[in-house]
């Protein structure tokens, strides 16, 4: 196909002799077959963008919610009563000139998803005459509009895929509204037509000929080449590779939806115009652009919401082509890119020149599909789930258009949008992701950041910026106030749990099964012996072992002698073993006669190996030995996986734990009585779930070998 791309193209230049862009010819991105199963009419025909079929895909299975189908409404000033004809000769003129006009969409018609562009297209217009109702009938009309519009949809086989619509409001203005299928529009596509089309619509109104429209060089065809020309690139290919490898996605927190109101619209507008002179002061000292600031804010904004030190959030690019007239080709030229940030700013000024920096290398990147980064990350979630896009329509002349009057109205699949226009961010989302206090709340934290980046181009970027209301709900927690935490601790409540059903089977490991009593006297003893070694609280035991009928006991003796387990897992590289080791000062390891030859190495402290020691644990009594612990004390450390710099430690105490469990015991062992399997990695925080809740709700835990495929485990 690259060939025929080659073969079948334009060199464009700059009039100087040098190439900026190769244009593909009509019919040059299909094959043979597909060519000839086109209807007559059409003029040309070329894949849909990944980000494009993506859209159709969220669309289609939306349902009623109308996912990127947009209505934009423009209030247009005039000296000059509104003329019909005029504008109905103008929209046909218009449509004449852009094949995004005339096309329609195919996902399952031919052999690829693709877009086909027919010679002529009638874009549908309207009048409404609104002129001498009341705000109340105003009101009723506009919304039956919307309504209608809505239900009525888009057939996306069909060209065209947008319906103007004209509301009279005087002989002085009137507003012309789009209704558009996102799919084959953005934001400076549909501003640059709509002033194409109030130009075009004032002559002919005027008695004038409209001025002679010059094609621009390249057509949306040659940005479809261009995408296709980044999929093939292996450097933007590791570009994308390494971002999602050392970055991790961010996500809203869970309990900001509000179930009750699934899928309601929520919004919030943060303005910022009182703050602009201190904001443009800090561009112009990072030497950067007001875009990179609002940037910045929004990624301390959002790195208040995770513990990662680099993730990432979706930020909005644009990959028209670098080519004579590209900003004059209408289309859907958006893509969503996941936007990477490490912690590590001191200053504002360093925030905004890091975003910059960032910004700048993912510029040549850019025309990489969201899609395709998403399969490389190998995640079946959202990749992207909250988006930031810069708004500067800079094409509309406010002279002919009434901005303050102007109204929008559209929906897409990611849980929070944040839209940075002159002098406002715009916070939107559903409910199914933020409720409106929640986003109220966010919404306080930008204006915070907002204020301190205008106030000091300088000042210390790594504070927190929380509104009073949030502040106030920490402190109160810190000095104490009544929490209601749950009643003793984890290992309290599995020695509860061995007394009520002491025969009932507590650990299934291969062939071996092990009842509650068996585990807890065993656990015991294992306890008995850590004291003897210094054991005690907050002091950090190393436990390496397999998923073997040890594991749980030794867990638990852990905790009955007071201290807190350091998970290693056994298949760590041996530098990693010595740096969490070290890193921790770990004074014991528990682990098993096979595994002594990794920990030797690296381990010169006391080593406890469960065969070698068997004698000497088995003659101490299977009591529970005395301990004192309260919920402040450590539970255990578990290190990060490294995947963005040194691994790094984690505490978690008792109360938390214990907090977290009585979560999951409701939610997850109220669902059947069989128990839950543990196959990953006890040094992975996910695991700890499916590791103590069977044992807190008397249920089996399963322990599956290193090796097992899990695919295998429902059949």
């Amino acid at each position: 196909q690259q060939r025929t791309i080659t073969a079948l193209a334009t060199r464009i230049g700059d009039g100087t002799g040098h190439s900026l862009i190769t244009a593909v010819q009509p019919f040059a991105l299909i094959g043979e077959d597909d060519r000839a199963a086109l209807p007559a009419d059409v003029v040309d025909a070329y894949p849909l963008s990944q980000v494009q079929t993506g859209m159709l895909v969220e669309l289609l299975g939306s349902g009623d919610r109308g996912l990127y189908h947009n209505l934009n409404s423009f209030r247009i000033p005039d000296t000059a009563p509104f003329d019909a004809v005029a504008l109905r000769g103008a929209l046909d003129l218009v449509t004449a000139r852009h094949e995004i006009l005339r096309t329609s969409l195919h996902l399952a018609d031919f052999s690829q998803p693709l877009q086909s562009v027919h010679a002529t297209a009638e874009v549908p217009l309207t009048v409404h005459d609104l002129r001498g109702l009341t705000e109340a009938e105003v009101a009723e009309r506009t919304t039956a509009y919307v309504e209608q519009e809505r239900a009525a949809g888009f057939d996306l086989a069909a060209a065209p895929l947008l319906r103007i619509a004209v509301h009279i409001e005087s002989d002085r203005a009137w507003r012309v509204t789009t209704s558009h299928s996102h799919t084959v529009t953005d934001g400076w596509t549909l501003n640059s037509l709509l002033m194409e089309l109030l130009e075009v619509y004032r002559a002919l109104r005027d008695g004038r000929e409209p001025a002679v429209h010059e094609a621009p060089a390249v057509r949306y065809a040659d940005y479809i080449a261009a995408e296709q020309t980044a999929l093939s690139d292996p450097q933007t290919q590791a570009f994308w590779q390494h971002l999602v490898d050392t970055h991790s996605p961010l996500a809203l927190p869970g309990s900001w939806a509000d179930p009750a109101t699934p899928g309601t619209p929520v919004g919030r507008i943060v303005h910022y115009g009182d703050l602009e002179d201190g904001l443009r002061r800090l561009a112009t000292e990072a030497k950067t652009s007001i875009k990179s600031v609002l940037l910045a804010a929004h990624l301390k904004v959002m790195g208040s919401l995770t513990a990662e030190d680099a993730f990432h959030t979706g930020v909005v690019y644009h990959g028209r082509l670098e080519a004579p007239g590209a900003d004059r080709v209408l289309g859907m030229h958006l893509n969503t890119l996941p936007f990477p940030t490490t912690r590590g700013a001191k200053t504002w000024r360093e925030l905004v020149e890091r975003t910059y920096a960032t910004e700048t290398a993912i510029w040549s990147h850019r025309r990489y599909p969201l899609p395709a980064v998403q399969r490389a990350a190998g995640s079946s979630g959202d990749l992207v789930s909250i988006l930031f896009e810069y708004l500067d329509f800079h094409v509309v002349d406010e002279n002919s258009v009434d901005l303050d009057g102007s109204m929008g109205d559209g929906a897409n699949e990611f849980a929070l949008n944040v839209l940075a226009r002159r002098d406002h961010l715009t916070l939107a989302g559903t409910s199914a992701a933020v409720d409106r206090s929640r986003l109220a709340l966010l919404g306080e934290r930008y204006r915070l950041v907002l204020e301190a980046m205008a106030a000091d181009p300088n000042g210390d970027a790594t504070l927190s910026h929380l509104p009073e209301t949030e502040r106030t709900q920490l402190t109160t927690w810190a000095a104490g106030d009544p929490v209601d935490w749950p009643q003793g601790l984890t290992v309290d409540l599995i020695e509860a749990q061995a007394a009520a059903t002491p025969d009932a089977v507590a650990v299934i490991a291969g062939d071996v099964r092990l009842t509650f009593r068996e585990v807890d006297e065993r656990a015991n003893r294992i306890a008995h012996h850590l004291l003897t070694l210094g054991a005690g609280p907050d002091v950090l035991v190393g436990v390496c072992l397999e998923r073997g009928p040890d594991l749980v006991p030794t867990l638990l003796g852990v905790w009955k002698a007071g201290a807190a387990y350091l998970p290693l897992d056994p298949s760590w590289p041996a530098d990693r073993l010595a740096y969490v080791l070290t890193d921790t000062a770990t004074p014991i390891v528990v682990t098993s006669g096979a595994l002594t030859a990794t920990l030797t190495p690296v381990f010169d402290a006391t080593l406890v190996v469960l065969e070698r020691d068997h004698r000497r644990i088995d003659r101490h009594p299977t009591t529970t030995p005395q301990r004192t612990l309260d919920g402040q004390n450590l539970a255990y450390a578990i290190y990060t996986s490294g995947s963005t710099g040194r691994p790094k430690g984690v505490l978690v105490h008792h109360h938390g734990l214990v907090n977290y469990l009585n979560h999951t015991t409701g939610l997850y062992a109220s669902a059947g009585t069989g128990g839950a399997p543990l196959f990953s990695s006890i040094a992975f925080d996910l695991g700890i779930p499916n590791l103590f809740t069977p044992l807190l709700t008397g249920q089996p835990l399963t322990l599956l070998p290193d090796g097992l495929d899990t695919a295998s485990l429902g059949t």
